[in-house]
């Protein structure tokens, strides 16, 4: 999470333009929903867990809230 948090920060003017439009919503959408795995993996790591439902939609909550709070960071 430090990295999405840290690369974020770069200002947008700094990047380079790769022709492609709206492609910063795109890559926002792919690495938080890797995020989204990723936890759910570790949630669900030993794989006898009872209520897995449970992780799985903690999982996307922690995901969704830290891509608010990093949509809210970057408006600074």
């Amino acid at each position: 999470m430090a990295v999405i948090f840290t690369l974020s920060s770069i200002p947008g003017k700094k990047l380079p333009d790769v022709g492609l439009p709206h492609i910063d919503k795109i890559v926002h959408a792919v690495e938080y929903f890797i995020l989204g795995l990723l936890m759910i993996r570790a949630f669900l790591y030993p794989a006898s867990i009872p209520r897995r439902g449970v992780f799985v939609a903690l999982s996307v909550f922690i995901a969704m809230s830290f891509a608010a709070a990093d949509e809210w960071h970057q408006s600074f």
